[in-house]
């Protein structure tokens, strides 16, 4: 266990607290601006987004399409769902920078976390 004084626990609770509030706003740019871009873009090609949506693992589904077209198809969803270059070359960098920077946050959020939990006493 390690032993915190009582200043770097706050700086660290507020980091939390900081992450947690930008990876909520990222998460609603990311639904509002890109997930209905790409649901669009979709729909353009004909591409029923009811078909692979189970549980909003399409948003999944789209990061990976966006940041890893080859092992999206490699793994078969090329065919079976749809070609990630279809949303490559329609999303911007402000798009790629919402969704990197909501799964950033998120991260650093998580990982605080399992640090307050398992490592400290504070939790």
């Amino acid at each position: 266990m390690f032993s915190l004084t009582d200043n770097q626990v706050f700086i660290l609770i507020s980091i939390l607290f900081l992450s947690l509030i930008l990876n909520l706003c990222f998460l609603a740019a990311f639904r509002i601006k890109v997930v209905r871009k790409i649901d669009k873009i979709l729909k353009n090609n004909s591409i029923r987004k009811e078909s692979f949506d189970v549980f909003f693992g399409r948003h999944s589904l789209y990061v990976w399409a966006t940041f890893f077209p080859k092992n999206f198809a490699k793994s078969g969803r090329k065919e079976r769902l749809f070609d990630p270059e279809i949303i490559r070359s329609e999303l911007s960098l402000i798009d790629q920078i919402i969704m990197l920077s909501h799964w950033f946050f998120f991260a650093i959020f998580f990982s605080i976390t399992i640090f307050l939990i398992v490592f400290t006493d504070y939790y």
